[in-house]
């Protein structure tokens, strides 16, 4: 209020206090006698005038006019303290106990004002919501059926085993009619057998042959039974899986009562005469059994360095496989391997591997700080934001929790003996597959993890795969075509 009075005696200038405006009446000045005059020769330097929307320099003249002249205050050069905030935080920090911690819950932001722990939490519940949105979008997709975007629940070995020893073989016989599945009879004999639980046995390394499909409930299949022994087999054809059959029904066909029955003569006494040198004599198919159970264990015996050498190309990540001349079989929930061949810098490089079951496989490539998933969820290679897999069995490809998404030939999936193979560019950042030599098309476009620096991150080739089903790497690749990509192995 003085500094009205004080301008209008002097200048007869008007000025209007509530939004900082004045209006000259009569006197010519220059702009920096009117900032003088209202603010101070001090604080001069702090404040200018403006003339509707143009800044005003210090020399001009303001003339008397019916213009609205307006005061400004300047952003910059706004004279401070000394400081001593951070001083004395850190004081107080000495005096509560000088324990550090990283709970900067209660810290405000200094933007909002709000809480760093309100700030976190309006951001999880947006992530949340997101989440839910994508999940939404999978399950109405046409092309990926709703039930990926389910809870994975996998029943562990030991309840599968109980399941299927409470059951009975006429129960299995019932169930598997009703399903209308492919079913088989046939003979074959038995070339596994399951030494460490008595569970089951396999016929022709095709059949799997649960104990509880024994028909004869007086024949104790774990005192009596032996490799290469005959069993009549009434089997149904599986999906998926490491054998191609499930037998629902079997039963242990008796030697002396084939021998017996196969021969026949006029004279009684030829008869006997010729059944006890049948006896006497050994069967062919049992001395060829015989021969390549003997075989086998000569091989068992006979492993060489190198033999044993190959298979740490291969190491385990996470859960329990086999690993066996660059083959692996998953022996766990969903165990996760990975080829001890790092990939960093530049250039285009490419592995391929040929299934040998038909089931679900994660295979693609990870990234160097990648620590294999967490099988107890179901989690593998491609489950988190540092690798990426290809799944052709349900036609999906995985970077990241509830990334999937439609990829590959949606028509038909992979079988067994089907060659993939996984493309990676590091000069475009580029991730593809091909199926048996056909292209699937590019399958991710990566940038996260790199910070602008393409030699800041190294991949390495990584694979996930369910219980029982079975790969192996092939090295020879002169029936792909790579255009362009090198093998790992050519480095």
């Amino acid at each position: 209020r003085s500094l009205k009075k004080k301008f209008l005696i002097i200048m007869d200038v008007l000025v209007e206090s509530d939004t900082g405006s004045l209006r000259v009446v009569r006197g010519d000045c220059m702009v920096d006698e009117v900032l003088r005059m209202i603010v101070g020769a001090r604080y001069i330097s702090y404040f200018y005038l403006m003339d509707g929307r143009r800044k005003m320099k210090n020399d001009e003249i303001v003339l008397p006019s019916r213009i609205i002249y307006r005061i400004r205050f300047r952003k910059s050069g706004l004279m401070g303290g000394k400081g001593g905030f951070g001083a004395m935080l850190r004081s107080m920090g000495r005096s509560s106990g000088g324990q550090k911690t990283t709970d900067f819950g209660a810290c405000r932001d200094l933007k909002t004002g709000q809480r760093l722990r309100h700030l976190n939490d309006e951001i999880s519940l947006d992530r949340w919501h997101q989440a839910r949105k994508r999940k939404e979008e999978v399950k109405s997709s046409p092309h990926v059926p709703s039930w990926i975007d389910a809870p994975n629940v996998r029943k562990t070995k030991k309840e599968i085993r109980d399941a299927a020893a409470s059951r009975d073989w006429r129960e299995e016989e019932r169930l598997a009619k009703e399903s209308g599945a492919q079913l088989r009879t046939f003979v074959g004999r038995v070339t596994m057998i399951d030494t460490v639980r008595f569970g089951f046995c396999v016929v022709d390394s095709e059949c799997y042959v649960p104990w509880s499909s024994n028909a004869n409930d007086s024949d104790d299949w774990s005192k009596n039974l032996r490799i290469g022994d005959k069993l009549q087999i009434d089997a149904v054809f599986k999906q998926k899986g490491r054998n191609q059959w499930a037998a629902y029904k079997a039963v242990r066909i008796n030697k002396d009562s084939r021998a017996n029955a196969s021969i026949s003569t006029k004279d009684s006494r030829a008869n006997a005469s010729l059944s006890t040198k049948e006896t006497l004599l050994p069967d062919p198919e049992d001395a060829v059994a015989q021969g390549l159970r003997v075989l086998k264990e000569k091989k068992k015996i006979k492993k060489t360095k190198p033999q044993q050498k190959t298979c740490q190309i291969m190491k385990i990540l996470n859960g329990m496989a086999h690993l066996d001349n660059f083959c692996a079989r998953g022996a766990s929930d969903f165990p996760t391997i990975a080829i001890d061949i790092q990939i960093s810098n530049c250039g285009k490089w490419f592995y391929c591997v040929r299934l040998r079951t038909s089931g679900i496989f994660q295979i693609g490539w990870a990234m160097h700080n990648f620590t294999g998933g967490n099988e107890q969820n179901g989690d593998g290679v491609g489950d988190d934001q540092l690798s990426f897999a290809y799944d052709g069995c349900r036609g999906l490809a995985f970077n990241g929790p509830d990334s999937a998404k439609a990829y590959g030939d949606q028509d038909q999936s992979w079988q067994a003996n089907d060659y993939i193979c996984a493309f990676l560019d590091l000069d475009e950042r580029q991730i593809r597959f091909s199926h048996n030599g056909k292209d699937l098309g590019l399958a991710f476009q990566y940038t996260h993890g790199l910070n602008d620096d393409i030699n800041s991150v190294s991949f390495f080739p990584a694979f996930s795969l369910e219980d029982e089903e079975a790969l192996e790497i092939v090295q020879d690749h002169s029936s792909v075509l790579t255009e362009g990509y090198r093998s790992i192995f050519a480095r």
